[in-house]
């Protein structure tokens, strides 16, 4: 895998939810921060079970330790969370 840079825009980070995404109401990507704030970049589906997001100016605007999970809903009786995988960011030069 390419490092990725603090500051990087246009990243597409995909996440295998295991879950079938036929029927989903809703896709998000929960994230936690390396300053430990919590945030959450909407996703959209890319295969039948992965969902993925293209980072913004600002999504990772901090090196460290990015902590994401996706989060996928069907309907209001259903909500389902991915395992958390953590996403490694760069300072420059390093």
């Amino acid at each position: 895998m390419t490092k990725i840079y603090a500051g990087a825009v246009g990243v597409e980070i995909r996440l295998d939810t295991d879950q079938n995404l036929a029927e989903a109401t809703s896709m998000k990507i929960l994230v936690k921060r390396p300053n430990g704030t919590e945030t959450e970049w909407t996703a959209s589906q890319y295969d039948s079970t992965t969902i993925y997001y293209v980072t913004a100016d600002g999504d990772l605007d901090a090196s460290g330790d990015y902590v994401l999970q996706a989060y996928v809903e069907f309907g209001e009786s259903s909500k389902h969370l991915g395992e958390s995988v953590v996403l490694k960011v760069y300072a420059k030069y390093e």
